[in-house]
């Protein structure tokens, strides 16, 4: 079978396409270069040890040694950033220290804006006490949940749930 050729141009689905799986496997040479650098130390949670978490443009790096870390990212970046063109705004770019091993004093030396209580990350309010979670995401959860879209919701978990209840019975 032949199909022939497809015509692409700038702002057809296909380019677009394209352009995204095109930037999702330029992403993932950075995160596996992070990922697999020694001297990068994520946090360890059972036996998996959690480096960076990743959504479309968002980049979030959990270091247990931040002071080490970051640096070898920088360079990471640099590096790949003159290959691929990749570019970070350093100047939205935020750090939180969560414990008291890592000073902000320390931290100035980074081209990054300090938060000292709480961050914004995929539009959730990360916080230093997790116990404030709720209290700085809560109202704006709740006040954007109408009552249809609380029953949307149930419809969407539910219905598909039952319906598979519903196919099973002979």
């Amino acid at each position: 079978l032949y199909s022939g050729f497809y015509n692409i141009f700038m702002g057809s689905k296909r380019y677009k396409i394209l352009l995204h799986l095109a930037r999702m496997k330029c992403d993932m040479g950075l995160l596996q270069e992070a990922h697999l650098n020694p001297n990068i130390q994520g946090i360890r949670i059972g036996y998996i040890d959690n480096k960076i978490c990743f959504y479309a443009d968002d980049i979030l790096l959990l270091a247990q040694n931040p002071l080490c870390s970051i640096p070898v990212l920088l360079i990471i970046v640099e590096e790949f950033g003159g290959i691929s063109g990749f570019k970070v705004n350093w100047t939205k770019s935020e750090v939180m220290p969560l414990n008291n091993h890592c000073s902000v004093r320390y931290l100035q030396q980074f081209p990054f804006d300090i938060k000292t209580t709480s961050m914004k990350y995929l539009g959730i309010n990360l916080t230093l006490f997790y116990e404030n979670m709720f209290s700085k995401n809560g109202p704006q959860i709740l006040r954007g949940s109408s009552l249809w879209g609380r029953a949307d919701t149930l419809k969407i978990n539910m219905l598909p749930r039952l319906l598979y209840v519903v196919n099973s019975i002979p």
